[in-house]
C-alpha cells in the first residue's frame, strides 16, 4: 500500500500512552526473542524491545531504558526481570512515505526506540513456558475507536516454550512501515514483513488490545486465565472486525498476514495483531504488534473495475487463481507516476443471465417468455413455441410444461447455463346453466345452473330475481336467453346458456267498434309462440260469417263487404304451439259503435 495511500500518512502507534495523564508519546512496540543457546537444564535468549513515539504530540522523552518482566505459565510467577537499554543511548526518525508521497513531517513524526540487553538472559528449563511483559501508561487520547484511551494503557507481549523443547525464537515483525496508515472510504491491503526464524508455522489473527496492570511503567505479573491481562474495550460502533462505518469488514488473512480495512471516517485506529507459532501442530508461541494507523483522506488513485465472467475459474493478472469462492481481489500496478492504477477484480464464475415468464395461464392462451443477458438463446421444447432460437417467444402448451432455455454468453471462455421457466396450464372452469324449457307465461320459475368457479353472473334482457345467484327466479314475458357467465381465481372464463321458452298462448279482446275513427275498428287477436291458428266467426244464427289462418288478419267487422249490425258473435280458434301443445277455445266478441 506505498503510493497507493499518500497525503497524511498516518503512523503505526503501538496503542500505549505514556505517563502523561492527557497523552502518551508512545506510539508502537513489540518484542523479539532470539534463543542464543540451548542446554540441558536451561536456555540462553537475547531480547528486544521495539517502541515508537509520537515526536510531534508526545511530551515525554523516550526512555534511556526500559525493565522487562518474565513469568511462568500457568503460576504469574515472576521468573526474572531484565533491563533493555537503549541502543547507543540514541534513537532515529522512521522514513514514513515513498518517492510519491511523505508526510508532513510537522504533523506526522515518528521515533523509533530500541532496547536491547547488555547480556543475554538464562531461563530454567519450565514444562508450561513463559510469559513476557512490558507495559506504560495511557495510551493516546486522539485515539477513535478506544472508549476511554486516556484511562487505558498497553502491554507488550509474547510467549516463548519451555526451553526444553529445543531451539526456538520468536517470529520476528520486521521494521515499523513507510506505509502505516489507512485511505478514507477504500478498501486497504497490508502485509507486515513477518519472518520465522526457526521454519514454524504461523497463524495470523487479530485480537483485542491489551490494557496495563495498573498505572505503573515496566512490568506486572498477570493473572487469570490466557491473556492474563485486560484488554481495552472499545467505543460505541467499533469492534475487533470494525472500523466503525465503512465497508468490509476489518480482517487478516490467518495465512499470509495480509490485513484488509476500510475506514469510512477520519480517526487514529488502535489495533493489535498476534502471529503464533505452531510446531508439529501444537501451539508453542507467540508475538504480538499493537499498532495506530490514522486515516488519510486524500490518497490519489486511479481505479478500474476488472468484470470477468468465466465458467469454472480465473487466473488472474496477479497470478492467483480465483473460484466461485474466491472470486475478488485488487491489484495494484505502480505507474511511472505517482498516482497508481489500483484494479479490482469483480469476478462471475459460471453465467449468470437472466429469464422471465414463470405464469399461469388459460388452456388455449399464450404465454410470453423472455430472456436477456445472452448473445444465443435456445429454447425447448419447440413444438408449443413460435421461436426457438430468440430471447423471447410465446408458449401455446396445453398443459403444464416446463421450458428451458440454453443461454449462451459468447465470451473468450464460451460460456453457456440452462434456466428455467414454469408455465401452469389452468383449464376453463366448468359451467352449466341448465337444460332449455318451457313455462307458462306470467308463472315464475328457479333456474337450476351449477360451476367451479368462484366468480359468476347472469346475463339476460329480462326479469331476474338475483344476477350473481346460481339458482335465481325468472318471469320471462316472451322466449328469452339467459347467459351464464364464470371466472376462476386465475382469470380464466367460460360461459352457458339456457333457453326459456313460454308455452303457446292467445290473448282475444271482447269488444271493438269498426266506426272508422282509428281506434279498436278491428278484431285484433294476439298471441306468443304460436305455430299454427284458425279462427272462426258465427252471428246468432249459427252462420259463418268470417275465417282466418293467420293470426294479424284482422276481423274488420264486415260480412260480403257490408258492415255487419251491432250485436254479439262467436269465435272459435283452434291453434298449435312451438311445444307441439294443441287447443281449441272459443267466446264472443261484441261489436259496438
Amino acid at each position: 500500500m506505498n503510493r497507493l495511500l499518500p497525503n497524511l500518512i498516518t503512523f503505526l502507534i503501538f496503542s500505549c500512552a505514556s505517563i502523561s495523564s492527557f497523552a502518551s508519546h508512545i506510539v508502537g512496540g513489540d518484542l523479539k526473542i532470539t534463543m542464543i543457546s540451548n542446554g540441558p537444564s536451561s536456555s540462553n535468549y537475547h531480547i528486544q524491545l521495539r517502541l515508537y513515539r509520537d515526536d510531534i504530540n508526545g511530551n515525554i522523552p523516550m526512555p534511556s531504558a526500559v525493565t522487562i518482566g518474565i513469568y511462568q505459565i500457568g503460576t504469574n510467577i515472576l521468573e526474572t526481570t531484565k533491563v533493555l537499554d537503549l541502543d547507543n543511548n540514541n534513537t532515529s526518525i522512521v522514513p514514513l512515505g515513498d518517492s510519491c508521497f511523505s508526510p508532513n513531517p510537522l504533523v506526522i513524526r515518528v521515533e523509533e526506540g530500541v532496547y536491547n540487553g547488555l547480556t543475554s538472559i538464562s531461563l530454567p528449563n519450565f514444562s508450561m513456558g513463559y510469559y513476557i511483559q512490558y507495559q506504560t501508561w495511557a495510551r493516546n487520547a486522539s485515539v477513535t475507536n478506544l472508549a476511554d484511551p486516556d484511562n487505558d494503557g498497553i502491554s507488550i507481549f509474547a510467549i516463548i516454550p519451555d526451553p526444553a523443547l529445543g531451539q526456538n525464537s520468536s517470529p520476528d515483525f520486521g521494521n515499523y512501515p513507510n506505509d502505516a496508515y489507512f485511505c478514507l472510504n477504500r478498501t486497504n491491503s497490508f502485509i507486515w514483513p513477518v519472518t520465522e526464524p526457526d521454519g514454524d508455522s504461523l497463524v495470523f489473527s487479530l485480537v483485542q488490545p491489551l490494557n496495563s496492570n495498573g498505572s505503573a511503567t515496566g512490568s506486572s505479573p498477570g493473572s487469570g486465565a490466557y491473556p492474563y491481562y485486560p484488554t481495552c474495550p472499545y467505543a460505541v460502533g467499533y469492534s475487533l472486525t470494525s472500523l466503525g462505518p465503512g465497508t468490509p469488514p476489518f480482517t487478516i488473512n490467518s495465512v499470509t498476514g495480509e490485513i484488509f480495512g476500510s475506514p469510512a471516517i477520519n480517526g487514529n485506529f488502535v489495533f493489535a495483531v498476534r502471529v503464533e507459532e505452531f510446531r508439529n501442530g501444537l501451539k508453542i508461541g507467540e508475538v504480538r504488534r499493537d499498532v495506530q494507523y490514522a486515516v488519510e483522506p486524500l490518497c490519489p488513485v486511479l481505479v478500474r473495475v476488472d468484470s470477468i465472467v468465466s465458467c469454472d475459474s480465473l487466473m488472474w493478472i496477479d497470478g492467483n487463481t480465483y473460484t466461485a469462492s474466491n472470486n475478488s481481489a485488487t491489484y495494484t500496478i505502480q505507474n511511472t507516476g505517482c498516482d497508481d492504477s489500483l484494479i479490482i477484480l469483480d469476478l462471475t464464475i459460471g453465467y449468470t443471465g437472466s429469464v422471465f415468464g414463470d405464469t399461469t395461464i388459460c388452456i388455449g392462451d399464450s404465454a410470453e417468455l423472455y430472456a436477456e443477458d445472452g448473445l444465443e438463446y435456445f429454447w425447448y421444447p419447440t413444438n408449443v413455441l413460435s421461436n426457438a432460437d430468440s430471447n423471447w417467444t410465446y408458449a401455446y402448451p396445453q398443459q403444464n410444461t416446463n421450458f428451458k432455455v440454453i443461454i449462451k454468453y459468447g465470451n473468450i471462455y464460451g460460456c453457456e447455463d440452462t434456466f428455467d421457466v414454469a408455465v401452469n396450464v389452468s383449464p376453463i372452469p366448468f359451467v352449466n346453466a341448465g337444460l332449455d324449457f318451457w313455462m307458462k307465461y306470467g308463472e315464475p320459475i328457479t333456474l337450476n345452473a351449477s360451476t367451479n368457479a368462484s366468480n359468476f353472473y347472469w346475463e339476460s334482457t329480462s326479469w331476474i330475481s338475483c344476477n350473481t345467484c346460481l339458482n335465481p327466479q325468472i318471469n320471462p314475458y316472451e322466449t328469452t336467453l339467459y347467459v351464464l357467465n364464470v371466472a376462476d381465481s386465475i382469470g380464466c372464463l367460460n360461459s352457458d346458456t339456457v333457453e326459456v321458452k313460454i308455452n303457446g298462448s292467445i290473448y282475444v279482446p271482447n269488444t271493438f267498434t269498426p266506426n272508422g275513427d282509428g281506434i279498436n275498428d278491428n278484431f285484433e287477436i294476439k298471441g306468443e309462440n304460436i305455430k299454427s291458428f284458425e279462427l272462426w266467426i258465427y252471428n246468432r244464427w249459427g252462420e259463418e260469417i268470417y275465417r282466418s289462418l293467420e293470426m294479424n288478419d284482422f276481423w274488420d267487422g264486415k260480412y260480403g263487404g257490408n258492415k255487419c249490425k251491432i250485436d254479439s258473435y262467436i269465435w272459435v280458434i283452434e291453434f298449435q304451439d312451438f311445444n307441439n301443445n294443441f287447443k281449441s277455445i272459443n267466446g264472443h266478441i261484441n261489436l259496438i259503435e
